[in-house]
C-alpha cells in the first residue's frame, strides 16, 4: 500500500507492506512473515525555515526446519551424520531521521539532523545430532533461546557564518551519538557418548548476560581569512570524547543452582579523549585549490578492566601534516590528491 499528499510545499508519503513467503536463494531460509511500513514528510515552513523526517517500522519473522544426513568414507571406517533443528525469530525494528534547517540570512545557515533507532529479536533453537562411527556413538541435543534489544540516538549539528568582508568564514559542526545494547542467551546442551566399555553423558546449560554502552561526542570550529586574492589562512580546533561499558556475565546452572563462572565473565570500560589544533594555508582558483597545513593531536586513552583489576593510562602527542591537491580539467575530469592522518579509538580488553 503506498500513498502521497502534495500541498505547496509540503510533501508526504506512506508506504506499507505485508509479506507471508518462502524465502528461497542467497542468506534466506525457511518461511518469513514480513510487515513494514514507512512515512516521509518534507516542508517549507517559511523562506528561512525548512525540514524533514523519515519513519520507518519493520517486523521479521521467521521459522525455518532442517535435516541433513552425510556419509564420510574415511581411510579405516565410516562416519555417518544426521541432522535436525527447528530455529525462530522474530525481530522488531524502529528508525527515525530528520533535518531542520534555518536560514535567517544570506550570511548565516544551520543545519540539526536527528535520529533514533530501536531493534528488539526473541530467538529460539531446537536441535538434534547424532554421529556414528566404529565402536562410537554419540547424540547431542540443544536447547537455546535469546533475547537482544538495542537502543541508538544521535545529533548532528552544523553552523555556518560569513562575514561581510569576503572570504572571512566561521563555521561550527558537531554530533553526539548514544548506544544501549542487552544480550540474554540461555543455552542447554545434553552429550551422550556411547562406547563398548560404557556409556557417558555430559549436560552442559549458561545462562549469559551482555550489556553494552557507548558514546561519543565530536565538536569542531573552523576559521578562515582572506590574505589577498585567491590565498587565505584556515584555523581549525576540534574534541572528541567516547567511552564504552561492557558487562559479560556468565552462570552455569549445576544441580538447578546458578554458579558464577569467572573464566567466561568479563566487566571493563574505557574513555578516549583527544584535541586537535590546526593551521592550513589554502591557495584557491578556478582550475587550481590547494592546502598545507599543520595539526597538533593530544590523545588520552583510560581504561578499567573491572573483572581482573587491570588499569591502563595512555598519552600520546602526535604532529600530523596535512596537504590537499585538486586540479580541474574540465567540468567532468579532476584530478583530487589528499594526505590525512588521524589517531582513532584503540579497542580495549
Amino acid at each position: 500500500m503506498r500513498g502521497n499528499t502534495f500541498k505547496g510545499e509540503r510533501q508526504l508519503s506512506f508506504d506499507g507492506t505485508v509479506n507471508n513467503i518462502n524465502m528461497r536463494g542467497g542468506n534466506s531460509n525457511g518461511i518469513t512473515a514480513t510487515n513494514s511500513a514507512s512515512m516521509n514528510y518534507r516542508n517549507d515552513w517559511s523562506k528561512k525555515v525548512s525540514a524533514d523526517a523519515g519513519y520507518s517500522f519493520n517486523n521479521r519473522k521467521n521459522e525455518t526446519l532442517s535435516k541433513t544426513s552425510s556419509q564420510n568414507f574415511l581411510e579405516n571406517f565410516t562416519r555417518l551424520e544426521n541432522a535436525s533443528s527447528d530455529n525462530n525469530s522474530d525481530n522488531y525494528s524502529q528508525n527515525f531521521s530528520g533535518n531542520l534547517t534555518l536560514k535567517p540570512d544570506t550570511l548565516n545557515f544551520l543545519r540539526i539532523s536527528p535520529r533514533f533507532s530501536y531493534n528488539s529479536n526473541n530467538s529460539s533453537n531446537i536441535g538434534f545430532t547424532d554421529l556414528s562411527q566404529q565402536n562410537l556413538n554419540s547424540t547431542r541435543s540443544d536447547i537455546s533461546g535469546a533475547n537482544s534489544m538495542n537502543l541508538s540516538t544521535g545529533t548532528n549539528f552544523y553552523y555556518n557564518h560569513k562575514f561581510s568582508k569576503k572570504g572571512r568564514n566561521m563555521s561550527l559542526s558537531g554530533n553526539f551519538n548514544y548506544s544501549n545494547g542487552d544480550n540474554d542467551r540461555d543455552v542447554l546442551n545434553n552429550y551422550v557418548i556411547k562406547r563398548a566399555g560404557g556409556d557417558s553423558t555430559r549436560i552442559q546449560h549458561q545462562l549469559i548476560a551482555n550489556a553494552n554502552n557507548n558514546y561519543s561526542l565530536w565538536s569542531n570550529m573552523t576559521y578562515m581569512e582572506p590574505l589577498w586574492e585567491k590565498n587565505f589562512v584556515e584555523f581549525n580546533y576540534s574534541h572528541s570524547r567516547s567511552g564504552t561499558t561492557t558487562d559479560r556475565v556468565t552462570n552455569d546452572v549445576i544441580g538447578g543452582n546458578s554458579i558464577f563462572n569467572a573464566d567466561l565473565s568479563n566487566n571493563y570500560e574505557f574513555q578516549f579523549y583527544t584535541h586537535r589544533f590546526g593551521a592550513n594555508y589554502r591557495y584557491v582558483t578556478d582550475k587550481l585549490n590547494y592546502n598545507l597545513g599543520m595539526n597538533a593531536q593530544p590523545a588520552i586513552l583510560k581504561g578499567q578492566n573491572i573483572s581482573r583489576g587491570i588499569n591502563t593510562d595512555n598519552r600520546t602527542f602526535n604532529l600530523i601534516p596535512s596537504a590537499r591537491l585538486v586540479y580541474k580539467f574540465s567540468k567532468q575530469q579532476a584530478l583530487n590528491v589528499n594526505y590525512w592522518g588521524r589517531n582513532n579509538q584503540p579497542g580495549f580488553l
